[in-house]
């Protein structure tokens, strides 16, 4: 019977052609009872795509298409994955430097498994609408009992890393992975278990019986034999490629069909618009909106003009506008006042006031904004229209907020049409009764475009509500019911979101570090991330009502060093700092704060006037914060042998 076989596999054509036509020579050495070794297959296969290659399994019941070809672009999904090209959900080739990619667990038994909750993507149906009473529908909050779940999970394994340190290797490799939990945890939990339970098999197990292979687990592609054989000895699933010119000499018991990404895997379009990946741009863009990237929008098609003057209000009236005086030798900012809109802090003021504004310095059109300025609310008339206005900035608020969110970018408007989409009929509840049909559907099709307009890259995540919603309240309070102090609150609320988005646009802009330095500019990140509460970098646009007067515009200049010494360091990186802010110093006395608040604050209102030929948007301070549950923490303060002499520790303090 052997002489038989071996002349009959002697007498097969093995080419590449002949066994595309006859899959089942792959068997002729098949031995089914036998235990395979690393270089047999249980289960066999030639690559319809590279007709050369074979690929055997000697521990797998299947074998999965491997990511091989020409076409190396790969694309997000529905499921926010990257199909058989995303190590999360399909074997990779065997990287020898991170071997624990093969430990991933792509999915789980049932849903009491204590990892369930890393698999499962959040459906709408587990959030709650952030504000009922938005003209903009989609944006929520996830609930809590969800929340809980997933952060069980993540601190599952940040307990097993803390448990297991000291027998893992590369404590940085821990140490980055936890920061980026949860996005990281599967391959943090993957890296644990490599290195606990299969690489010690890898090592002890040459001389015993093979390991059924964890049917959970991603496993691996390789053409190496040894990484083969530790494979199946730590019952890792594995997949070996080779020329089919071995066929003659390789034993397979079984001939099945390659199983391909795209018959298992979820690869409907992705929901998302990405914007665009720009050179210039360095990682921060990705974790807080660019707008200023972009070209200016308007929902009205009005074109940025070349130059702006406004008329200036006298100032013993209740309001000045923010105004380019066009007086010769007089090129200077304004500053509006009126009893609901928050002072602008003293120093940044003064700062402001310096700045030339000669159309000479700067040939560029001035650059729109993000969110309404504050005084716009203020520079009316009347009560009534104030309070309209508000009105509109409430029921617009909670989806121009999620429009921060890293997929999308807030579009550019310049103020005035701020004025025209605020005073908008988004919901038609003023339209005429008499009027005709046409007419309505005519105002209709408008509203509709400038919607979709105003909502652009969103791609059906955010719509305008249909029919009237209730009516609308800020913290339960009706608009009409608003004291002044409430509608201070909400205009400094939308000043300190645009003035962070601001800084961090301008540091973009402004950062003088080789964009290949990404050591320095994470930490220009770091230290970006300690300028204002709460201490985070992707979240610095969420601004809690608990953090006016606190961070930059803290009244007391101890508390107000440590953001201070954080925005300096950030300057530090910027193109031709002042001397002021050049000056080496770790101890300051509180003039020594005064002077450096100064210079910080009349070098950003240049640098930003440079840039994008208008005035900021700068920090105010709240005559009555209101009450809150959350208050930012404490920065840490060390004070020198002296007494009254702050330590900047910034350069050491963990940011995120």
């Amino acid at each position: 019977m052997t002489l038989s076989a071996e002349s009959n596999s002697d007498a097969m054509d093995f080419t590449p052609e002949q066994l595309l036509l006859h899959p089942n020579r792959l068997t002729h050495k098949k031995a089914p009872n036998e235990e395979p070794r690393a270089w047999d297959g249980l289960y066999g296969a030639v690559i319809t795509d590279l007709e050369q290659v074979l690929i055997t399994t000697s521990n797998a019941s299947y074998i999965p298409g491997p990511p091989l070809g020409v076409n190396c672009e790969m694309a997000m999904y529905s499921n926010y994955q990257y199909s058989d090209d995303d190590h999360l959900c399909w074997p990779q080739p065997y990287s020898s430097t991170q071997p624990y990619l093969a430990c991933i667990h792509t999915t789980v038994c049932n849903d009491d498994d204590p990892y369930a909750a890393l698999y499962a993507l959040p459906k709408r149906s587990e959030f709650e609408e952030f504000d009922l009473s938005s003209v903009i529908q989609g944006p929520g909050l996830w609930f809590k009992e969800c929340y809980k779940r997933l952060k069980t999970c993540c601190d599952r394994v940040l307990e097993a890393c803390t448990a297991h340190a000291n027998t893992l290797p590369s404590s940085s490799f821990l140490e980055d992975r936890r920061r980026l939990l949860p996005i990281l945890a599967l391959e943090l939990h993957a890296y644990i278990d490599y290195y606990r339970i299969y690489r010690p098999r890898m090592d002890t197990n040459a001389s015993r019986a093979n390991i059924p292979a964890n049917v959970q687990l991603a496993g691996t592609f390789t053409t190496s034999l040894t990484v083969t054989q530790e494979m199946q000895r730590a019952g890792i699933p594995v997949w070996l490629l080779r020329s089919v010119s071995v066929v003659p000499v390789t034993r397979i018991d079984q001939v099945i069909s390659i199983t391909r990404g795209d018959q298992v895997l979820d690869q409907h379009q992705c929901p998302l618009h990405l914007r665009e990946v720009l050179r210039k741009v360095h990682s921060i863009a990705f974790l807080c909106p660019e707008p200023f990237l972009v070209d200016t929008r308007s929902v009205t098609g009005i074109s940025p003009p070349a130059y702006t003057s406004y008329r200036v209000v006298d100032p013993g009236t209740k309001k000045r506008k923010i105004a380019r005086q066009t007086k010769p030798g007089e090129h200077r900012f304004t500053v509006v006042e009126h009893l609901c809109l928050p002072l602008i802090n003293s120093a940044w003021q003064a700062g402001l006031l310096t700045v030339d504004t000669n159309p000479t310095c700067t040939q560029m059109a001035p650059a729109g904004y993000a969110f309404p300025r504050p005084d716009l609310f203020v520079s009316v008339q009347t009560e009534a229209k104030m309070r309209m206005l508000l009105l509109g900035w409430l029921q617009l608020r909670a989806g121009l907020y999620a429009l921060l969110a890293p997929p999308f970018t807030p579009t550019l408007l310049l103020h005035q049409t701020w004025r025209t989409v605020l005073q908008f009929d988004w919901l038609e509840e003023h339209q005429n009764p008499e009027s005709t049909s046409i007419a309505v559907n005519v105002r209709e099709a408008k509203r509709r475009e400038r919607a979709q307009t105003f909502l652009a890259g969103c791609n059906g995540e955010m719509s305008l509500v249909e029919g009237k919603p209730r009516r609308v309240k800020w913290r339960g309070i009706d608009i009409d019911k608003l004291t002044i102090a409430e509608i201070q609150a909400i205009l400094w609320e939308v000043n300190e979101v645009a003035f962070r988005l601001e800084l961090i646009v301008l540091n973009s802009h402004m950062c003088a570090l080789d964009s290949k330095d990404t050591v320095g500019r994470t930490n220009v990140k770091r230290l970006l991330s300690l300028c204002f509460p709460p201490h985070k970098f992707d979240l610095c646009w969420i601004v809690m009502p608990g953090s006016a007067n606190h961070g930059l515009t803290d009244p007391v200049w101890i508390s107000r060093a440590p953001y201070l010494c954080a925005l300096r360091r950030v300057m530090l990186t910027w193109h031709s700092p002042p001397p002021e802010i050049l000056e080496h110093h770790h101890r300051f006395r509180p003039a020594d704060i005064e002077r450096l608040e100064t210079a910080i604050a009349k070098y950003y209102a240049d640098s930003f006037f440079l840039q994008f030929n208008r005035a900021p948007i700068l920090p105010r301070n709240l005559a009555c914060p209101l009450t809150s549950d959350w208050e930012p923490q404490p920065r840490d303060t060390v004070l020198g042998q002296h007494s009254g002499v702050y330590v900047d520790v910034s350069q050491w303090e963990d940011g995120n």
